[in-house]
């Protein structure tokens, strides 16, 4: 119930930042009347869904970041930051292991995934039942393009093979 208030929370302020108004007032030649604009996209920001299946094993890692799901592309300009929230659902077949979770972003002609909030990710247990892992994150990036998504480590010595969909979004803001 509590991922689902979050969700909700989160989608509506994402509606509330994409889809506000801005109001403009400019002068005429004359200077004697204003004329009012209303902007239909002033700020900017960007919202992107990572949701959709997920990866069908998790490899013991160690600590290397492995992406869980799909990754989008998202643009992200000077003095922009990124906000998101995901959710994931894995368990395995038999037996027991630790994972750390986290969002994730790719920059442009990179190979590594780097989580948005460095070392201070999530740390869960994973065993035969499916469980919901959510994360959320923020963090400030160079202008580029990035992918983004959800991410895993897998601490144990066996895969993590019981693995469902994963839920997520992303917004930039100013």
């Amino acid at each position: 119930m509590k991922n689902i208030t979050l969700t909700n929370c989160g989608i509506f302020l994402a509606i509330l930042v994409l889809f506000g108004t801005v109001n403009s007032q400019t002068e005429n030649a004359a200077g004697d009347k204003i004329i009012k604009e209303v902007s239909k996209q002033t700020n900017g920001s960007e919202l992107i869904d990572f949701s959709g299946e997920g990866t069908d094993e998790i490899f013991p890692s160690e600590e290397v970041w492995q992406p869980f799901g799909p990754y989008r592309e998202i643009t992200v300009e000077n003095g922009q930051k990124i906000v998101g929230f995901g959710s994931a659902v894995f368990g395995m077949s038999s037996g027991k292991s630790t994972v750390a979770i986290s969002l994730c972003y790719i920059a442009v002609g990179n190979r590594v995934l780097t989580p948005f909030l460095g070392d201070k990710h999530l740390v869960a247990d994973v065993d035969t039942a499916r469980r919901t892992f959510s994360v959320s994150a923020s963090g400030a990036l160079p202008a580029g393009t990035y992918s983004v998504g959800y991410c895993v480590i897998n601490r144990g010595s066996r895969s993590i093979d019981n693995n469902d969909y994963v839920n997520g979004w992303m917004l930039v803001i100013n």
